[in-house]
């Protein structure tokens, strides 16, 4: 249905004089709130919560995850090196783990795999978790280390 061009609405947006761009109207609440503090030049609106508790909860948790893991690995270790020669074999070839057959070896390379994600996980979080607080630390740390004033 076409509509003549005297019943159609004017969509053109009034034009933010200051900013020489289009307005654009947001619904209240987060959309709003969002617009507010991304039209915000310096960003001074932009206080978020860290979270830090919680983050280092999450912290212990993958450790906690890790030191579980470790310690299945280091159980099949121990019980794999009872085992046959080919078995041993695995140990010292990453080749012949990574293509072995053996139903074995292939949990250790599943295992090998999560601890991989695991750990990949951790470091991330570790490297997000690092607070300004905590940097200013380490930079105190590394640069004084440095310096000798003698």
């Amino acid at each position: 249905m076409v509509f003549p061009f005297y019943l159609t609405r004017d969509t053109t947006p009034e034009v933010d004089i200051e900013l020489g761009q289009p307005r654009r109207s947001f619904i209240n609440g987060s959309p709003s709130a969002a617009q507010f503090i991304a039209g915000d030049p310096d960003h001074s609106f932009s206080i978020y919560r860290a979270f830090h508790m919680l983050s280092y909860r999450n912290l212990l948790y993958l450790e906690a995850e890790l030191h579980e893991l470790q310690k299945i690995q280091d159980d099949m270790d121990i019980e794999d090196s009872r085992g046959d020669p080919n078995t041993l074999q695995c140990f010292r070839s990453w080749k012949l783990l990574r293509t072995s057959q053996d139903p074995r070896q292939r949990q250790r390379m599943e295992m090998i795999k999560t601890i991989r994600t695991k750990i990949k996980e951790y470091r991330e979080h570790m490297t997000f978790s690092r607070f300004p607080q905590d940097l200013f630390a380490i930079h105190q740390e590394v640069v004084c280390s440095d310096l000798d004033y003698t």
